[in-house]
């Protein structure tokens, strides 16, 4: 502050003398030293200091009481009292003022500061400064605020960043595309996909509905679209336009389609009794209203029970004496049964009435365990559309034995069933077994048959599923002195301890094996890990178009063998890969001593571990032509006498269209490429036993090797 003015009283002795000379009167004062303060450029985050000091130049004891921030922000200024703020005359303390930046540009404020002096109580200091771009590059993206990084605690976000379809400014040009823009907060923006960008129900993944707009943005409108070709499109009621059997006003029929859009699957009853005849339904006759099934229900809270859906019996057993005399079926409800049943009374079905066949369980009493079923002295017995659990049976059959009986299965699942004998889950004896659709999986028989035997019968087979099932002869399925036929099953991961794995046949009046798998399946302490074939003698039987993949017998052929004494049959255009003989021929052991008339061709094997890929007993004149061999761990292909050997044979690289050494059939595809060496250069038409003669692929070429080519070509 500035020195007081001279006294007028006294100005003219001063003319002479200055008023530099005058005497400060004693009493209280204090003076500051400073009224503003300028910090200057500071970069942001960092901090200035700056001082103002108060004397006390009086001889009177003050204090300073405080400094603060009265106008600017406080986040950027502050003020602090440096020393001891009561001063004794002659004393001096700090006010101590910082600046922080915060944001950049120039920003002002002031101080006040309080003293107890009565003359001026308190003082204004004036305060500035500028804050500019910081140069830490806090992200470590090499560009600092000061370079131009407008978000320095994102390392993707600086001047050298590519933009990308986030709605952020990523490469700091100060502009955010108009294409990454999200309008309709939808969680869609334009860049991303989203064609329509002011209405949120269209958007990528969005639900297709009836309104005339592209709804998941994938280039069509199928609201009016008919893409099976039924002539209804969704917008039209077709609930399902992917299956051209479905749509409004279809015909319903039992193929577990909903196929009138009605909201109810195989929901058929033309006569209104209340039942379908379809899988589950039990109606046998949906003409006549007097034909129906007996209804059983475990959870019923009916009164007496007549075996109506009003008023179902609770017990399997209980049903059985009030069979309608057309129909002979009951209808189960979804529950848990305990089974143990005789039959020998002409037909009898069992329909389980769920969506599934786990829904419907049918299974021993824990108690005293045994099998479920007992058919015999030339009665029948259908299952459909339920599963067959821990069947425990003494001697033959785990959960069903029928003996002089016929036994069909249809969409059955029998699940961990045991017996003492032949057919962990079923043994038929004298009968015929028709099984359709149905899973045998971790089934045990001591003796054959791990999921499945047949003695002196005739197995009707396709479209079924063997999986885990454990046996010395034919772990998934043995047949015996029987006619045979087996379509499209998969034989998976079973074992046997002394022969086929998947599969064992042991002689036969007929014989026709044709499109199954054989995977995975395993010989402990014998032969054919996927398939045994023995004593077989039939000029028009036939084993082709099977695939038989990672396969093992620690004896002789890993996927397939054929012994016995006889052997007369046709062997012809199977797929085996990967498949381990240990003790002879990995893929196709021919092991039988009088094998004339037996035909091995046209048959794909591959990466076969043994010591060959296709074995023939010396003398057994068995007839191996047009093979294909490759890549056999012992490198040797074939292991044929002159007598055996049928020409044609070649160890060409198949080249498959997709095949992976992971242990996973399931992923391969082995299928031929167009370079494939081995297309069309399977038998001619008129080569081959007089009883196979046909030879060509399904689209009239010739014969391409493996299971691709021939009349039955997978």
């Amino acid at each position: 502050m500035s020195p007081p003015p001279c006294r007028p009283a006294l100005l003219l002795a001063l003319l002479f003398a200055g008023c530099a000379a005058e005497t400060k009167e004693p009493g209280a004062h204090l003076s500051i030293d400073t009224d503003a303060l300028s910090f200057g450029a500071i970069a942001v985050g960092e901090q200035e200091q700056q001082r103002a000091t108060v004397t006390n130049d009086g001889d009177v004891a003050l204090e300073v009481l405080s400094a603060s921030i009265v106008e600017g922000s406080t986040a950027a200024f502050s003020a602090a009292i440096q020393g001891e703020p009561a001063l004794d005359p002659g004393a001096t303390v700090d006010i101590v003022l910082t600046f922080t930046p915060n944001e950049v540009g120039v920003q002002e404020g002031r101080v006040q500061v309080r003293t107890t002096w009565a003359d001026e109580p308190a003082w204004l200091i004036q305060i500035d400064g500028e804050g500019t771009a910081s140069e830490e590059d806090r992200d470590e993206d090499g560009f600092s605020e000061a370079d131009g990084d407008c978000n320095d605690s994102d390392p993707l976000i600086n001047p050298a960043a590519v933009e990308s379809c986030d709605g952020v400014d990523n490469d700091c040009d100060g502009v955010v595309s108009i294409d990454e823009a999200d309008a309709d907060y939808d969680g869609f923006r334009v860049c991303g996909g989203d064609c329509d960008d002011f209405d949120q129900r269209v958007h990528p993944g969005a639900r297709e509905i009836c309104d005339l707009k592209d709804s998941d943005c994938d280039g069509e409108i199928p609201d009016e679209a008919d893409e099976d070709g039924d002539f209804y499109a969704i917008c039209d009621g077709d609930c399902d336009d992917a299956e051209p059997l479905v749509y409004p006003d279809a015909e319903e029929v039992c193929d577990l389609l909903d196929n009138d859009c009605s909201g109810g699957v195989d929901d058929i009853d033309a006569d209104f009794d209340g039942h379908s005849p379809c899988d589950g339904g039990g109606d046998c006759d949906d003409n006549d209203p007097d034909a129906y099934p007996v209804v059983v229900d475990i959870n019923t809270t009916a009164g007496v029970p007549d075996g109506t859906s009003e008023a179902p019996f609770e017990q399997i057993a209980d049903a059985l004496p009030f069979l309608d005399p057309i129909c002979r079926t009951i209808v189960v409800a979804p529950g848990t049964y305990v089974v143990d049943i005789e039959w020998t009374d002409r037909g009898l079905q069992i329909n389980g009435a769920g969506t599934r066949p786990e829904d419907v369980v049918l299974t021993t009493d824990a108690t005293e365990p045994d099998r479920l079923f007992y058919v015999y002295d030339g009665a029948a017995l259908t299952l459909v559309n339920l599963t067959l659990l821990d069947g425990n049976g003494t001697g033959d059959g785990g959960a069903v034995r029928a003996n002089n009986a016929d036994l069909t299965l249809e969409g059955v699942l029998l699940r961990d069933n045991r017996s003492s004998g032949d057919g962990g889950a079923v043994a038929v004896s004298g009968g015929r077994l028709t099984v359709l659709r149905s899973v045998f999986t971790g089934n045990i028989a001591e003796d054959d048959g791990g999921g499945a035997s047949v003695f002196s019968g005739e197995l009707i087979d396709e479209g079924n599923v063997y999986t885990l099932n454990q046996a010395q002869r034919g772990a998934g399925l043995l047949v015996e002195n029987s006619q045979v036929d087996v379509r499209g099953s998969r034989f998976e991961g079973n074992q046997a301890q002394d022969a086929g794995g998947g599969l064992a046949v042991v002689d036969g009046s007929a014989l026709f094996i044709e499109g199954n798998s054989f995977w995975l399946n395993q010989v402990t302490a014998g032969n054919g890990g996927g398939m045994h074939i023995s004593e077989v003698d039939l000029e028009d039987g036939v084993v082709r178009n099977n695939v038989l993949s990672y396969n093992q017998a620690s004896g002789q052929g890993g996927g397939m063998l054929i012994g016995g004494n006889r052997a007369q049959l046709v062997v012809a255009n199977n797929t085996l890969v990967a498949n381990n003989g240990a003790r002879e021929a990995g893929g196709i052991d021919i092991d039988a001593f009088d094998a004339t008339g037996l035909y091995v061709w046209s048959n794909l094997l591959a990466w076969t571990t043994g010591p060959s890929a296709v074995r023939a007993r010396d003398g057994s004149d068995a007839n191996v032509a047009y093979n294909t061999a490759f890549a056999t761990s012992s490198g040797t292909g074939f292991d044929l006498r002159r007598a055996e050997d049928g020409g044609s044979n070649t160890t060409d690289n198949p080249v498959f269209n997709d095949y992976s050494d992971d242990d996973d059939p399931s992923n391969d595809d082995l299928g031929l490429q167009l370079t494939s060496p081995v297309r069309d250069s399977g038998p001619a038409v008129g080569e081959g036993p007089p009883a196979y003669t046909n030879w060509p692929d399904l689209d009239g070429s010739r014969n391409d090797r493996g299971v691709t080519g021939g009349p039955g070509g997978r």
